[in-house]
């Protein structure tokens, strides 16, 4: 490829795709920019190469990272993959540890956790790192703060604010509708849109109606909005920046238990499930609740509320779960030697399947990456085994966790056997192995159970809307959402 002349210092590491060399560029002209690349575009291979160019140039010397907790470990490996040309020191500070400044012709790179916004202790400890430095502040994911009420948002805004430049790295910027921009942009330059406070743009921007006529159900003035944000950001999609393959559908019925078809007969006509041999009942009263409930039972696992610590937990069912034996008869007819991503939503549900695998399998041919596998080492082991180990057949994670900002193109087939109820999730889990680099056609199975609230989840997530929306919308359309249920109970 032959690249147009710059004019700025970038020395491109790899080939870089066209939109990656015009996005680095635009970026480089500006304070503030918008990476609105969808996943598995190249969305840190551009930071990397803003980061090191500006270093370079001397405009900088310290950038913030601000990511899920679930990808810090992606930003170390990340700047020693595309900065090789750079002295670079990438910290991954815990609340407690104290900073120290590097050498001069060292480019210090902070990386934390948005999750740790939510408190004190690391804000007050990066505000105060700040202070006297030539800084860039990155939020990746930054969807995450697009609440403009919350702590976290309103604590890393705080910090982008107090930096030089800042960039936004999202792949989902508008799930909910164009109100999900505000806080994202605010970030960078509240004078970017023009309004500082959300009650402002809801005016502006967004139609109030709805219950005690306090929520949002449309919007206007969008081609403003757009003309607005369109000088800094760039917007790509996948399928128009890289050669990659398509992504293949497929849908396994799975047939209930008796056991289970019971309880979650219970809970659908009575609003209560009765554990007569422990002497419990399980109340529902809301609809979301009840699926989440129904969900649980679906995956192998009965629901119920514990007195003493207030929360609800879960045991086991006796005997084989359906749902898992088809995805196991499912893995037995593949190829030997293919690589599998498993996704499972609860911690029940993702025992077990690791169990089942490593007992047919082996424990080498499994890996694991979700919340109960804290230690960072153990999650970065867990994606390199699975991307260079052909041992390593399995990984098996949630999609809250595993399912943004981790390369895993050694996997094509993703088994879903139990889903969240957000469409980001989905988005996300699904652009873990469909990306660059990936050579094949990547597959997702959903095991789907015989009952309309399973198939509800994955009908509304083939629609690209979260479970709650699309009841709601469904209703207010007055749809039958029965339709395509033949057979399910």
């Amino acid at each position: 490829m032959n690249l147009p002349v710059s004019n700025f210092p970038i020395n491109w590491i790899g080939t870089p795709g066209a939109h990656q060399v015009f996005g680095v560029e635009r970026a480089l002209e500006k304070n503030e920019f918008a990476f609105l690349w969808e996943p598995g575009a190249g969305k840190t291979y551009g930071v990397v190469h803003v980061a090191k160019t500006r270093f370079r140039m001397g405009q900088l010397d310290l950038v913030i990272v601000i990511c899920p907790n679930s990808i810090k470990q992606v930003w170390p490996a990340e700047f020693a993959k595309w900065a090789p040309d750079t002295q670079v020191e990438v910290k991954l500070p815990k609340t407690k540890d104290a900073l120290k400044r590097p050498n001069q012709d060292t480019l210090e790179v902070v990386v934390i956790a948005i999750e740790s916004l939510s408190q004190g202790g690391t804000y007050n400890k990066i505000m105060a790192y700040l202070k006297g430095r030539r800084a860039m502040v990155v939020c990746d994911e930054s969807s995450r703060i697009k609440n403009p009420a919350s702590i976290r948002t309103k604590n890393a805004t705080n910090i982008a604010w107090s930096a030089w430049y800042r960039l936004i790295l999202t792949g989902t910027p508008v799930l909910q509708g164009p109100h999900d921009l505000f806080a994202q942009f605010r970030f960078l330059n509240p004078e970017i849109i023009g309004i500082t406070k959300w009650a402002a743009f809801k005016a502006r921007y967004c139609i109030i109606g709805g219950f005690e006529n306090r929520q949002i159900i449309g919007h206007h003035n969008i081609d403003d909005l757009i003309n607005r944000i369109k000088p800094y950001a760039q917007m790509v999609r996948l399928q128009d920046c890289v050669d990659i393959p398509h992504k293949i559908y497929q849908k396994i019925p799975v047939q209930l238990s008796d056991e289970q078809r019971g309880y979650i007969r219970q809970l659908k006509d009575e609003g209560t499930l009765v554990l007569e041999n422990l002497g419990t009942e399980l109340y529902v009263e809301m609809a979301l609740e009840r699926m989440t409930r129904i969900q649980q039972i679906v995956g192998g696992s009965i629901p119920m509320w514990d007195e003493e610590s207030g929360k609800y937990k879960t045991i086991p069912l006796q005997g084989k779960i359906p749902k898992l034996e088809a995805m196991l008869d499912y893995i037995e007819n593949g190829a030997e030697g293919h690589k599998y991503l498993v996704w499972a939503r609860f911690t029940p549900e993702r025992d077990r399947i690791c169990a089942a695998l490593s007992e047919k399998y082996g424990p080498e041919s499994v890996v694991r990456f979700d919340g109960e596998v804290k230690d960072e080492e153990l999650r970065k082991q867990a994606v390199w085994r699975l991307q260079n180990d052909p041992k390593c057949l399995f990984f098996v994670g949630n999609q809250a966790v595993a399912g943004i900002g981790l390369t895993l193109t050694a996997a094509t087939t993703a088994l879903n056997y139990s889903n969240t109820f957000s469409a980001e999730d989905r988005i996300q889990m699904e652009n873990r192995n469909h990306r660059t680099g990936q050579t094949n056609h990547c597959v997702y199975v959903d095991f789907e159970a015989m009952v309309k609230e399973d198939r509800m989840i994955t009908r509304a997530l083939a629609l690209k809307q979260d479970l709650s929306e699309y009841v709601k919308a469904s209703m207010q359309r007055g749809q039958d959402r029965d339709a395509d249920m033949e057979g399910y109970e």
